[in-house]
């Protein structure tokens, strides 16, 4: 046997422990190891201009909540992803709830069947809800403004199809993956109008960074008619710094229609600060940002 036979590339001898070797660089932990690396690196070397840094000021300013002393908030539904902190006075005078984008998880709309309230639920990602039984009337189509073969709709037909035409004091619960900025702008506004509380698990702030314009747009038009009475952050995403101000990737925010809030209210406001929730239970709370 040659020498060539021994120590070529079909001894055994040297093909496991090549395998072994890779096998380790393959490891899923190793490889996120190494993105979140290249990440640091990446965002080390960005460069923000002073255009991406008021955006992304006022972004984080624009998601401040502000604590009103006699506006209660209480969490419908599970503690961790899938719930909805609500203001209980306003759930209380409540007509209903349009929830958009359920999945498996309807809790938070189960929960205010049992106070009394009707809730129509919409979600075109699955056939059913999960529950049988539950007083939830469901719609299997999901939010959106191209119609994907009947399956999306805008926001003012699925308000229109759950509540009719001129129903107001309304719950709008919305976690629809990214389709929530097509919610909240200015040509929905008389739709948005109907809704005494609106809460939202907001995707994607990260992208802002790129370009913070239309996230500015969206949640300044919001706050000219609502205001946030509670922000937090979702600890399954990423989150992002510019300047020394940190936001995460997703966010739930609660907004209550200043219609219904009186002088008094607005009055004795105090600033608040972006919390963390602990969404993913195996992964600890972002901190307050």
């Amino acid at each position: 046997m040659k020498a060539k036979d021994i120590v070529g590339v079909t001894n055994p001898l040297r093909v496991w422990p090549r395998r072994l070797y890779y096998g380790i660089r393959d490891r899923p932990d190793v490889q996120i190891a190494k993105l979140e690396r290249r990440i640091d690196v990446l965002e080390n070397r960005l460069t923000s201009s002073q255009e991406q840094i008021d955006g992304w000021r006022e972004i984080h300013s624009l998601l401040q909540p502000w604590i009103i002393p006699d506006l209660t908030l209480r969490r419908f539904g599970a503690v961790d992803d899938g719930g909805y902190l609500l203001p209980r006075r306003l759930v209380e005078s409540s007509n209903g709830a349009v929830s958009i984008g359920v999945g498996s998880e309807i809790s938070a709309d189960r929960e205010l069947v049992g106070c009394g309230l009707p809730v129509h639920a919409w979600d075109h990602t699955v056939n059913e809800l999960p529950e049988k039984g539950s007083g939830v009337v469901f719609h299997p189509q999901g939010l959106g403004i191209n119609p994907l073969n009947n399956l999306l709709v805008p926001l003012p037909e699925i308000v229109e199809s759950s509540f009719g035409q001129e129903q107001g004091e309304l719950i709008l619960m919305l976690d629809c993956e990214g389709a929530e900025w097509e919610t909240l702008i200015r040509s929905n506004l008389e739709s948005l109008k109907r809704f005494s509380i609106i809460s939202a698990e907001l995707h994607f702030l990260g992208n802002a960074m790129v370009d913070a314009r239309p996230f500015v747009e969206s949640l300044g038009f919001v706050n000219e008619y609502f205001i946030p009475v509670s922000t937090s952050s979702n600890n399954y995403s990423a989150t992002w710094s510019i300047d020394g101000i940190t936001l995460p990737d997703y966010v739930e925010v609660t907004w209550v229609n200043r219609s219904y809030l009186s002088e008094s209210d607005m009055a004795s406001a105090l600033e608040g600060v972006i919390t963390g929730n602990r969404n993913c239970p195996d992964i600890e709370p972002i901190k307050n940002v």
